[in-house]
């Protein structure tokens, strides 16, 4: 495959992947799909912030956003605005990473996001030098450990890894200087997730804070490279993010270093061939939340069932492979 052949079919991949996002925004099909192992979720179906960030990214990296769509966009956040701070939905309750991912989306569309109306958005969740996910105080106002696995109600409310390291991503977007990273638990050298069942979410976002400050995590390099398989994808996780999902966060990661992957045509052939004749790529299980209220083992859950967020993450991948490729010729 040519360089050239390589950036024309990203760039017909990426055209088909806009073109299915317009679809399902336009169409007013633009949720994810709610279920429960037992306790009845609030609502079906959402179209939560987090929908709106990644695809409001995808589309404004790869042409830019149409000013009817922006409209759109600006509705739903709007639609899970609750006081300064977010929740996932207009019946969810607050919570610091929606409200992260809800002024992302605002930024992204060219909106006015002020260091003081972010500040007041994550007064309700701050705890020390971190944030707590849902809204609780801290009466010693020292900082929790993260919590990465749950080991009861208390561990549903946080502090989580993704979640600190996603209002520090917004903190970089707003152009409020970040200094530090905090030490985020691990698994196989890779930061962890506690409600994304996705072993490179969180990499992809360390990753590029650190791209942002100047630095180069060789070591988080290295872990991703390590578990690639031979077909040049990443495995997907059961009830968790697809295979195309973590193949498109590997890349995303990897592109944030200034040493080129030499295997990096392989992965973008694995994505290009994952393409559905609709123009999306499979999803999987965006996130899982445990009922703390609930007898047993209980959980909501968000499938994206309509391909929103797998189908952005691969544009972003196969964008940002095309403008790398294009640049190292």
């Amino acid at each position: 495959m040519t360089d050239n052949n390589l950036q024309n079919l990203c760039s017909e991949a990426v055209k088909s992947g806009r073109q299915y996002l317009f679809s399902f925004i336009e169409n007013n099909t633009f949720y994810d799909q709610w279920y429960s192992s037992s306790e009845k979720p609030p609502v079906e179906h959402s179209s939560s912030p987090l929908l709106c960030f990644f695809s409001a990214l995808a589309l404004k990296t790869s042409g830019g956003i149409p000013e009817s769509v922006k409209t759109k966009f600006l509705s739903l956040i709007s639609s899970a605005k609750k006081g300064d701070s977010y929740g996932y939905d207009h019946k969810a309750p607050i919570d610091s990473d929606d409200t992260a991912f809800a002024l992302r989306t605002l930024l992204a569309l060219g909106e006015s996001v002020s260091s003081e109306l972010i500040a007041n958005a994550f007064m309700p969740f701050t705890c020390g030098t971190s944030w707590f996910t849902f809204s609780v105080k801290d009466e010693t106002n020292a900082t929790p450990e993260f919590h990465c696995a749950y080991q009861g109600p208390s561990t549903v409310i946080g502090p989580h890894p993704e979640v600190h390291l996603n209002i520090l991503a917004l903190h970089q977007e707003a152009n409020i200087s970040v200094t530090r990273i905090p030490s985020i638990p691990q698994k196989d050298g890779l930061p962890v997730s506690y409600f994304y069942n996705s072993a490179l979410y969180a990499a992809w976002i360390f990753s590029t804070l650190c791209k942002k400050m100047e630095f180069e995590f060789l070591s988080l390099r290295d872990a991703v490279l390590h578990q690639r398989l031979d077909n040049g994808s990443w495995p997907g996780k059961t009830d968790g993010f697809s295979a195309v999902q973590e193949t498109s966060l590997a890349l995303l990661t990897l592109d944030t270093f200034s040493k080129s992957d030499p295997d990096r045509l392989l992965s973008l052939k694995y994505i290009l061939g994952e393409q559905k004749v609709n123009g999306s790529f499979q999803g999987g299980t965006l996130w899982r939340y445990p009922v703390p209220q609930a007898q047993g083992e209980s959980y909501w859950y968000a499938v994206d069932s309509n391909s929103i967020v797998s189908t952005s993450l691969a544009m972003l991948a196969l964008i940002n492979a095309a403008v790398s490729n294009g640049r190292e010729k």
